[in-house]
């Protein structure tokens, strides 16, 4: 099977979001900050450092899926969980929706590319409407109206870190970086690629 692109990216779901990463440069290098195996050699380190440097500039503007998650909800997630004898005793309380929890979900392959598109304009329109833009993690918040054809309906946006944990355990993380990354730790991965870039100003406002 072929493994999905996670360098674009969102959040869907039954009630289901996506943390993407609009990043300002991202590319899997070796090595501490400044690390170099160059003996101390002047020019041999400069030129490490441009080559560094130049691999991380053509890798500008790309965009990331870093997780997806559903939402637990109380009282529904009692109901769902309720056996057929029980109903009756229940018949009268109202059913609510209040967010109680989150779970790891992954997003359907046909879907896949529908969400990337629907992430590359929402940071088109985050860039055109208040430059520079979104160039950290957001989510995009959205249900999947059954169809036929099934569909992403956004209904929300969260422009930080989201509440969820659990996107760390999706695989889309992994197709990019080869192992499990939280949003926390690819801030910093971003933050240490931006310092050894000297880049610092094209991930801060």
């Amino acid at each position: 099977m072929t493994q999905p692109d996670s360098r674009r990216g969102r959040r869907a779901g039954g009630r289901l979001r996506a943390v993407a990463f609009a990043v300002a440069a991202v590319a899997a290098l070796a090595g501490p900050a400044g690390a170099a195996t160059t003996d101390g050699d002047p020019t041999a380190r400069a030129e490490h450092d441009d080559a560094r440097r130049a691999k991380l500039q053509t890798l500008l503007g790309e965009l990331e899926l870093s997780g997806t998650d559903t939402r637990r909800q109380t009282n529904l997630e009692g109901f769902r969980n309720l056996p057929p004898h029980a109903l009756d005793a229940v018949r009268g309380i109202g059913m609510r929706l209040e967010e109680a929890g989150h779970v790891a979900a992954t997003i359907l392959e046909s879907m896949l590319e529908p969400a990337f598109a629907m992430g590359e304009r929402f940071v088109a329109a985050a860039a055109e409407s208040c430059p520079p833009g979104v160039i950290g993690p957001f989510a995009l918040q959205c249900i999947i109206a059954a169809g036929p054809p099934k569909e992403l309906v956004c209904y929300d946006v969260s422009l930080r870190i989201p509440g969820s944990p659990g996107t760390r355990y999706t695989p889309y993380s992994a197709y990019r970086w080869g192992r499990d990354v939280s949003v926390g730790e690819r801030i910093a991965m971003e933050v240490v690629m931006a310092r050894d870039t000297d880049r610092l100003e094209a991930v801060l406002t």
